[in-house]
């Protein structure tokens, strides 16, 4: 999880324990990346995807996509959008904009490591 920690800046240990415990399942590229494979709602959603590198995020989401993954919000960063959009139709819808929320002091991030988030509301 230091990897995850050093992505988005905080600690969200417990946030990804408790979706691991609500039937979250945890797919691993050893120290390279993870993702998290769970239904939310009526759909099957992989995210957040955190990885040291496109190819190992890559790896992550053809496991995704291989265990019935029907969704992926991939941030709207103009870079990300045009490595990733053309390989998978799972990507942001232009209907549902993902909009960054930030309240306190600013925390510092890594976000080469974000391929896809999990939630809006959550990362």
């Amino acid at each position: 999880m230091n990897l995850d920690k050093e992505t988005v800046g905080f600690d969200r240990s417990d946030y990804l324990k408790a979706r691991i415990t609500l039937g979250a399942k945890l797919l691993i590229v050893e120290n390279e990346g993870y993702a998290l494979f769970s239904k939310l709602l009526s759909k099957v959603r992989l995210g957040p995807i955190i990885s040291k590198n496109l190819d190992t995020a890559l790896l992550v989401i053809q496991k995704g996509i291989n265990l019935g993954a029907e969704n992926l919000i991939i941030p709207n960063y103009p870079s990300l959008q045009n490595k990733i959009s053309g390989i998978t139709f799972l990507t942001e819808s232009k209907e549902a904009p993902n909009l960054k929320m930030v309240y306190g002091e600013e925390i510092p991030e890594k976000l080469d490591y974000l391929y896809s988030i999990g939630t809006y509301a959550k990362g």
